[in-house]
């Protein structure tokens, strides 16, 4: 399960994340993210994601979302998208 949390501000729009970022939760986050300009991904309270949910997350740092989070899993993740991005 993903719980999606929306805070739109000014100049952004705030997704914070909590659970897993996998299954049906992908397509949802997906959908959430269609309608906003520049976001911020706050992945704090995520517990992981399966290769959908990777996916998105790069597909989406590409685009150029922001990534944030503090905790273990949190940086872990993180720095596999980035990894994905930046990798030849």
């Amino acid at each position: 399960m993903l719980r999606i949390t929306v805070e739109r501000q000014p100049d952004s729009t705030v997704f914070k994340l909590e659970g897993r970022i996998s299954g049906e939760w992908v397509e949802e986050l997906r959908t959430a993210y269609a309608s906003s300009s520049r976001i911020v991904l706050v992945l704090t309270d995520v517990s992981g994601a399966d290769a959908e949910g990777l996916a998105l997350l790069s597909e989406l740092h590409s685009r150029g979302a922001e990534l944030t989070g503090a905790g273990l899993g949190a940086r872990t993740l993180i720095d596999k998208v980035s990894r994905t991005i930046h990798s030849p």
